[in-house]
């Protein structure tokens, strides 16, 4: 039998670390959430650790994140509606939706980015890719419908948790429509990385929310820095995926995020699912199947 490609191998292996990364921080955020770190407290530590690894990698490549008006503005919008906003949120909703659910709900990104752009006019009308989007939104209903004898507060919670994908989305958007003079993905992560602590901290501190980590450190304080950490390790091999594979093929580590993510809040919170969620996911999984198969590019620009 022939080996496979050395890249090849690469690239897969780095494809399913990214997804098994994303999966577990799933877990992650939720151990820390039900442990009653709140939200925005939660939100500007993990980026400061992010922020302060991706810096001094790229520094010690001899590269600086610009500062210059244009991409400040960039660093400002992308760390509001890309970091702060739906990382809040999301630490917000994981503690009442199963750690699996909110995986699966996570994988909803590149539907809702070709919706978004199809508004925006954007991208042009693909009936494959459209079907995609009906097929994902079909399972997002059938995941958010109550069961029998659920609480319909459950629903809701799961609704919330969708404005996550979505401001992920737009964020997508926003940063493939950007007229920057570089735009060097590391150095970008950097700035709005390092945004986004500046902006958590006061919110956190305006809902008195901030969380020292020295006051009384344990396991959920210890998972607080090593979500900074796995936030850094993610990124960093998203770009070298991305180099050498496209982000095409990167986009299909959703597939492992939704598998890992159900894998790991079974083994960690002994999470159960019944039929619908089920069904729900394999429609989500086909309509990203979908939208993805005719992949063209809203971040041609990017």
């Amino acid at each position: 039998m022939t080996a496979a490609p050395p890249t090849l191998a690469v690239a897969v292996a780095m494809l399913l670390a990214i997804g098994t990364l994303r999966g577990g921080i799933v877990n992650i955020a939720k151990y820390v959430s039900l442990a009653g770190v709140p939200p925005y407290g939660y939100v500007f530590w993990l980026s400061a650790v992010a922020a302060v690894l991706l810096n001094l990698a790229a520094a010690m490549r001899g590269r600086v994140m610009p500062l210059s008006l244009p991409y400040l503005r960039y660093y400002a919008v992308c760390a509001a509606l890309g970091v702060v906003f739906p990382n809040g949120l999301f630490m917000y909703v994981v503690k009442y939706v199963a750690a699996g659910s909110m995986a699966v709900v996570m994988t909803t990104v590149p539907l809702l980015t070709y919706f978004f752009a199809l508004l925006m006019r954007m991208e042009p009308l693909n009936a494959l890719r459209a079907a995609g989007i009906v097929t994902g939104f079909a399972g997002a209903a059938i995941m958010a419908w109550p069961a029998p004898g659920q609480s319909s507060e459950l629903s809701y919670f799961l609704l919330l948790g969708f404005l996550c994908p979505a401001a992920y989305s737009m964020t997508s958007i926003f940063a493939s429509r950007a007229r920057l003079a570089s735009k060097d993905p590391m150095l970008l992560a950097c700035g709005t990385l390092t945004a986004a602590a500046v902006l958590a901290l006061p919110v956190a501190l305006a809902l008195g929310q901030m969380h020292p980590l020295w006051s009384s450190p344990g396991l959920p304080e210890l998972l607080i820095v090593g979500h900074g950490v796995l936030t850094a390790t993610v990124y960093t091999l998203f770009f070298s995926l991305v180099k050498i594979a496209g982000p095409v093929f990167y986009s299909q580590s959703t597939y492992v995020i939704a598998i890992t993510g159900i894998g790991w809040g079974m083994l960690i919170f002994d999470e159960t699912h019944g039929v619908a969620f089920w069904v729900a996911t394999a429609f989500i999984l086909c309509g990203l199947t979908l939208v993805n198969r005719q992949q063209r590019s809203v971040f041609n620009a990017a």
